[in-house]
C-alpha cells in the first residue's frame, strides 16, 4: 500500500479542478429555490436591521429546537456585509461545502496517501446530500466540515502529541458543540476513540497524552461555558416533532446520504463489500497501531459511526425521538471514507479507474437528471406565496396564518418591501375570530388564509361550512409544499357589488355556477357602477378538452376587460377598471376557446363562481 503523502503539482491541478467543480455546483441556482420555514427563521432572526442583543435574546430565550449561536453569527456578518437575500444567507453554506471537499482530501490523505485523498474529494464534490445541503441556510454542512476537520487533528494529536494540534483540535471541538447540539454525541465518539488509543499508547507517554487531550478537552469546556444555560435546556423537552426512530435507521441514513440512488446502490454495496474483505483478510502488523493504516481507519470508523449513531438511538428509545439524517450528517464522511477506501482497494488498476469513473458519472446524472436537482421544485414555495400575495392583495386585506409561519415570513415581505398585517392563529380559530365581528364595524371585508409547510387541510369541514355563510371563497393558488386561499365578505353595497348566479337570471344560473358554454359574449347582469377605480375579480374553473382547460373573458359593454386561463380547480384573477362616470354596465362572459371534443364527447365549458367588483378610490 503506497504511504507516499507528498502532494505533486500534478495532484495539486487534480484537486484545484475538484474543488471548482465542487463550488461550481454548491453555488449554480443557489437561490432557485424559495427559502423553507427553518431557513425563513435563520433569515428572520439575522435580519441586519435588528441589534445583536435581539439575537441573542432570541437565543438564548426562546432557543432555537437544536441550533446554538454560530451558524446565525455567520450569517448575521454575511448580512451585515453583503446585504439580505436569499443568496446571501445560503453562500456562507456554499463555502463551508466547498472546504469540505479540501477537507476529506486532507483527512484520507493522513490516515492513507494523497492518491486516496484525491478520490474522496472527488466522491464529496458530486455528492447530492453535500451540494443539497451546501444550498441550504442552516447549520449542518458546517457541522459536515467541522467533523472532518475535527477528526483530521484528532488522528494527528493521537500520531503527533503536540502543543499546536491539541490547540486547534480543542478550537475545533468548540465550534462542534457551537454549530448544534447534535454534535455533543459525536464528541462522544472521539472520546471513546481517544480512551481506547490510551491502552496502545506506551507507559512512559501516557501522562503527555492525558495532557495533550487535557488542554483539548479544557479549551472547549472553557469556551462552551457562556452557552451552557442555554443548552441545558435540552433536558427539560419532553416532546419534539421527530417520529419514532426505525431499527434500520443506519442503513437508511447510509443510502440517504447517498441520495437513495437505485444507480449509485450496486457500487455502494459492492465498495462497502470490498473494504470489509480487504480488512478482515489483512495480516496483523506488529507495528504501532496508530501506523497501520487499516486497522487504525477501521478503529475510529467504526467507532465513530457506532457511538454518534447509537447514543441518539438509545435516547430516542427511551426519553424522546431525536434521529434524522440531517442530525446525524456528522457520521457521513465515515462513509465516504468507507466508499473510498473499497474503490482504493479494488487491485485491478483499470477495473479500479472504471468504476471510480463510472461512480462519479452516475452521481452526476443523479443529481441533474434523476432528481433534477437544479431544475425540479422541491422547497416550499414561501417566497412564490409572498409574492402572489402582494401582488393581487390591492385591498390591503389581514393574512391568517399559524403564528410560526407568519412570524419568519415577514421576512419575505420585507424583500418585496410590503407591510403585511397578520392574524396570528390556528387554523381553526380563524372562523372562530372572524365570525362574530360581521355586521359590526370591525368586520373584516376579506382575509388570506396561507399555509406551507403542513399537510392536510388548512380549515376543519365544519369551520368551512361556518365561514361558507358570510364570506365567498373566491379560489385557491397551490404552490409547492403550500397554497394560499382568498375569502371576500359576501355583501353588495355602494363600494362592493358582487355578481354570482343569485343575482342572475334564472336562465343562466346554473348550481352555484354561472355557465361559459360559448365564444360568443353572453350578458349575465347589468350593474350600475359609480365613477371611480375598481378591482375586479373573477373566481372560475372549467372543464378540459383535449387536455387544455378554458380561456374565460370577461366584457363590459361588449369591450374585453381581460381574459384568464383556468384549471380544473378554482382560482381568482384580478384587474382594475377606471369608471370615467356613473353608468349601467352590461357584465359578459365568453369563452375563447370553446371546444368540444367528438371522441371523448368532453365539453370545454367554463364556470364562474362569481365575479366582484370593489371600489379602491
Amino acid at each position: 500500500m503506497e504511504s507516499q503523502k507528498t502532494i505533486t503539482l500534478n495532484h495539486k491541478l487534480w484537486l484545484t479542478l475538484i474543488i471548482i467543480i465542487g463550488l461550481f455546483l454548491r453555488l449554480w441556482h443557489i437561490d432557485f429555490q424559495s427559502l423553507w420555514l427553518d431557513e425563513m427563521y435563520t433569515a428572520h432572526e439575522t435580519d441586519p436591521d435588528t441589534s445583536w442583543s435581539q439575537l441573542f435574546t432570541y437565543l438564548n430565550e426562546m432557543n432555537t429546537g437544536g441550533h446554538p449561536p454560530l451558524h446565525y453569527i455567520i450569517v448575521k456578518v454575511f448580512f451585515l456585509l453583503f446585504g439580505q437575500s436569499d443568496a446571501v444567507l445560503r453562500i456562507p453554506s456554499a463555502i463551508a461545502g466547498t472546504l469540505s471537499i479540501w477537507a476529506m482530501f486532507m483527512l484520507a490523505r493522513e490516515l492513507w496517501n494523497t492518491r486516496i485523498g484525491l478520490i474522496a474529494a472527488a466522491i464529496t464534490a458530486l455528492n447530492a446530500y453535500n451540494i443539497e445541503y451546501s444550498q441550504e441556510g442552516r447549520d449542518y454542512i458546517f457541522t459536515f466540515l467541522f467533523t472532518i476537520l475535527s477528526f483530521f487533528y484528532l488522528i494527528k494529536l493521537l500520531r503527533q502529541r503536540t502543543l499546536i494540534n491539541s490547540i486547534i483540535y480543542g478550537i475545533l471541538v468548540l465550534l462542534l458543540i457551537y454549530t448544534h447540539y447534535f454534535n455533543f454525541f459525536l464528541i462522544a465518539s472521539q472520546v471513546v476513540i481517544i480512551s481506547v488509543f490510551f491502552f496502545y499508547v506506551p507507559n512512559n507517554q501516557r501522562w503527555v497524552y492525558v495532557r495533550f487531550f487535557s488542554l483539548s478537552g479544557l479549551i472547549a469546556i472553557v469556551g462552551y461555558i457562556p452557552w451552557l444555560p442555554s443548552m441545558l435546556y435540552l433536558k427539560d423537552v419532553k416532546s419534539f416533532w421527530i417520529s419514532t426512530t426505525e431499527d434500520g435507521f443506519i442503513s437508511n441514513f447510509f443510502l440517504e446520504y447517498f441520495g437513495y440512488s437505485d444507480m449509485l446502490k450496486p457500487l455502494l454495496i459492492i465498495f462497502v463489500l470490498i473494504f470489509f474483505y480487504k480488512l478482515f483478510t489483512s495480516q496483523y502488523d506488529n507495528k504501532k497501531l496508530t501506523e497501520q493504516p487499516l486497522n487504525f481507519s477501521f478503529v475510529i470508523i467504526l467507532l465513530w459511526v457506532l457511538v454518534t449513531s447509537l447514543l441518539p438511538y438509545i435516547r430516542s428509545r427511551l426519553v424522546i425521538p431525536m434521529l434524522i439524517s440531517r442530525y446525524t450528517i456528522s457520521v457521513m464522511p465515515a462513509y465516504i471514507l468507507i466508499i473510498t477506501l473499497g474503490i482504493d482497494f479494488i487491485n485491478n488498476k483499470t477495473a479500479k479507474n472504471v468504476m471510480f469513473g463510472l461512480f462519479l458519472l452516475m452521481s452526476f446524472i443523479d443529481i441533474t437528471v434523476t432528481k433534477q436537482y437544479y431544475s425540479s421544485i422541491k422547497k416550499a414555495q414561501f417566497r412564490e406565496m409572498t409574492q402572489f400575495i402582494i401582488e393581487n392583495n390591492h385591498e390591503n386585506y389581514p393574512i391568517a396564518e399559524e403564528h410560526y409561519y407568519a412570524w419568519p415570513q415577514n421576512y419575505y415581505f420585507k424583500q418585496f418591501k410590503a407591510v403585511p398585517h397578520f392574524i396570528e392563529m390556528t387554523r381553526n380559530n380563524t372562523v372562530d375570530s372572524i365570525l362574530p365581528l360581521v355586521g359590526t364595524p370591525k368586520e373584516v371585508e376579506g382575509f388570506w388564509l396561507v399555509a406551507g409547510h403542513v399537510e392536510g387541510p388548512t380549515l376543519s369541514d365544519d369551520r368551512r361550512a361556518s365561514l361558507s355563510k358570510s364570506y365567498m371563497n373566491a379560489g385557491t393558488r397551490n404552490f409547492f409544499g403550500g397554497w394560499t386561499e382568498l375569502f371576500y365578505l359576501y355583501k353588495n353595497d355602494s363600494t362592493v357589488k358582487f355578481i354570482t348566479y343569485r343575482e342572475t337570471k334564472p336562465g343562466y344560473a346554473w348550481g352555484e355556477e354561472l355557465p361559459v358554454r360559448s365564444n360568443n359574449p353572453t350578458t349575465i347582469a347589468k350593474l350600475t357602477l359609480e365613477k371611480g377605480k375598481y378591482v375586479v375579480t373573477t373566481t372560475a374553473k372549467s372543464a378540459d378538452a383535449l387536455d387544455t382547460f378554458g380561456n374565460i373573458r370577461v366584457l363590459i359593454d361588449d369591450k374585453p376587460l381581460y381574459n384568464f386561463q383556468t384549471s380544473w380547480v378554482y382560482q381568482f384573477f384580478q384587474t382594475t377598471l377606471d369608471v370615467p362616470e356613473t353608468k349601467e354596465m352590461n357584465i359578459q362572459l365568453a369563452l375563447t376557446n370553446d371546444y368540444h371534443d367528438p371522441i371523448t364527447h368532453k365539453d370545454r365549458n367554463g364556470f364562474v363562481r362569481f365575479i366582484r367588483f370593489k371600489k379602491i378610490e
